[in-house]
């Protein structure tokens, strides 16, 4: 998508959905759906393989801080305990994209249900993963894995 802006700079966040639902329906043999109930509402990508949900994901075009901490909090409502590999794809309408991805990193490292952010794999692959668990006792509550996946289409 990245390589292709000019194909996907001026689509809607549902069309952006659909580009990405392919490429995992090739990969996952059309295990993925978009618009999808799972946990306590429609998530915009979810992946099941047999009966496991192997992915959930939310998709974001980029508006700032605020929104993603909203997308997180409506991404942890569709984790359930079999459930806790997400996604949260934020899209990037910009040409320099490092500012606005560091800014959203600390927007996730700022939410109160943060627990650890592991940067391990940011140098090389730009591939944030985040520790956050639902609301409720932190000993008891559901731990996500949240995956940070910044696209530029712009």
């Amino acid at each position: 998508m990245e390589r292709l802006h000019h194909l996907t700079a001026r689509m809607p966040e549902e069309r952006l959905r659909d580009v990405l639902l392919v490429a995992l329906n090739a990969y996952f043999e059309d295990r993925g759906t978009g618009e999808t109930y799972n946990g306590d509402g429609k998530n915009d990508i979810l992946v099941r393989v047999a009966d496991r949900n192997v992915l959930i994901a939310e998709c974001k075009i980029w508006d700032g801080a605020k929104s993603i901490s909203l997308a997180l909090d409506q991404l942890l409502r569709y984790v359930d305990h079999g459930a806790t590999r997400t996604a949260l794809i934020v899209f990037f309408r910009t040409d320099d994209p490092e500012t606005l991805t560091a800014r959203a990193v600390d927007a996730i490292d700022a939410h109160p249900n943060h627990e650890s952010t592991d940067q391990s794999l940011v140098e090389g692959d730009r591939q944030w993963s985040f520790s956050i668990r639902r609301n409720g006792n932190p000993g008891t509550a559901t731990r996500a894995t949240v995956a940070f996946l910044p696209f530029v289409i712009a």
